[in-house]
């Protein structure tokens, strides 16, 4: 009796690894996020403007002239934080970086996140992760980057994934069903 149960209990602990083994995937949710379409979707105000001499990757970055300048995107949907896998983007400036950058939430709050965590003067391409901001809770509807009064701050390639359930095509399905049966078969055909 102990025996077949321990093959019930292999034949289940199979079936939850491999309906396990879809697990959650990452699906990008920004358009133009590394502005090579210069700044289109994106808002601005004061002196934004696409940057084709100092990027990070591809052809163009945002050049942010001053404090003044601000680049704003409204996503096409609200995203939960907690389904928010990574946020952030990557920035250099010679003097300072970003004096703000602001979080706006479906239920018309905002948060400004503290300017500490952006060194002043990082010359070289550096990755801001701005997932910790993110308030438990609410869902995301929009940011806004603010330049700095030191300098102008070039950004690019702005990332914000969600995690999703992946969904089996029906060939893994199917081959997911037939590997089962193959198992539970022997299993049968060796208990006999």
């Amino acid at each position: 009796m102990t025996v077949s149960f321990n093959k019930r209990l292999g034949v289940a602990t199979l079936v939850a690894l491999a309906l396990s083994a879809a697990g959650l995937a990452q699906a990008a949710t920004l358009d133009n996020p590394g502005f090579e379409s210069g700044l289109t979707g994106w808002s601005i105000t004061g002196t934004v403007t696409a940057e084709s001499t100092d990027v990070r990757s591809g052809t163009l970055a945002a050049l942010l002239a001053d404090d003044s300048s601000s680049l704003s995107l409204t996503l096409s949907s609200a995203i939960d934080a907690a389904s928010i896998a990574s946020f952030g983007f990557w920035a250099r400036s010679d003097a300072g970086l970003l004096s703000l950058v602001v979080l706006n939430y479906s239920d018309g709050s905002s948060s400004g996140t503290d300017v500490s965590i952006f060194d002043l003067g990082n010359s070289s391409w550096t990755y801001y992760d701005l997932s910790s901001a993110l308030s438990a809770g609410k869902s995301l509807v929009g940011f806004t980057l603010y330049g700095s009064s030191a300098a102008a701050s070039v950004i690019d390639d702005v990332t914000l994934t969600t995690l999703t359930t992946a969904v089996p095509e029906p060939a893994s399905a199917a081959l997911l069903a037939a590997g089962l049966g193959l198992v539970g078969w022997r299993q049968r055909r060796s208990a006999r």
